[in-house]
C-alpha cells in the first residue's frame, strides 16, 4: 500500500516537471498580429477660441447649440482623412440631447454602431456613415451638458 502511495507521489511530481519544461520550451508557432497606429502627417489645428475647425460639420450641432460658445475645438486634415473635435457647453439637458442626437443619426443617414448609457450622469453615441464617423459624448452639467463631438472622414 505504502509502495503505490510512492509511486503516485513520484508520478504527480514527474507530470509536473514535463509541464514545467513544456512551458519555458514550447513557444507558439503563430504570433499575435500587430496593430500600428495610422500616423497623421498634418499637425492638428486649433480653431481660434468659441469657433468650430473648418471643415466641421453644423449639422451636428443640434437644439440650439449653434447659439453657445464652443471651449476648445481643434481640426486636422492628413491623407488618412479629416478629424476634428469641438467641446462645447450647451444649455440643454444630457437625456434631451441623446435624445435628440439619436433621432438625428435615425432619420439622416448615420448607423447608429455603439452606444453607452450606464451611467447617469453621461451618455455615448458612436454612428457612422459610408464616409464619417462622429462620436457625441455627454456629460450632464446642472440643467444644460457638456458635449464633445469627435467627428472624422474615412
Amino acid at each position: 500500500m505504502q509502495d503505490t502511495k510512492h509511486i503516485w507521489i513520484w508520478v504527480g511530481v514527474a507530470v509536473v516537471v514535463v509541464a514545467v519544461i513544456f512551458t519555458f520550451i514550447w513557444k507558439p508557432s503563430a504570433k499575435a498580429p500587430t496593430v500600428e497606429a495610422p500616423t497623421v502627417s498634418a499637425n492638428p489645428v486649433p480653431a481660434p477660441y468659441g469657433q468650430l475647425p473648418a471643415g466641421f460639420p453644423k449639422q451636428l450641432l443640434l437644439d440650439g447649440m449653434s447659439d453657445v460658445t464652443f471651449s476648445s475645438s481643434v481640426g486636422t486634415s492628413s491623407s488618412a482623412g479629416y478629424f476634428a473635435r469641438a467641446t462645447i457647453n450647451a444649455p440643454t439637458s444630457m437625456s434631451a440631447l441623446y435624445y435628440s442626437y439619436m433621432q438625428y443619426f435615425l432619420h439622416n443617414g448615420w448607423a447608429i454602431m455603439n452606444t453607452v448609457t450606464n451611467d447617469p450622469g453621461s451618455r455615448n453615441l458612436y454612428a457612422a456613415t459610408a464616409s464619417s464617423t462622429v462620436e457625441v459624448d455627454l456629460v450632464a452639467q446642472g440643467t444644460g451638458s457638456q458635449v464633445t463631438l469627435v467627428y472624422g472622414t474615412k
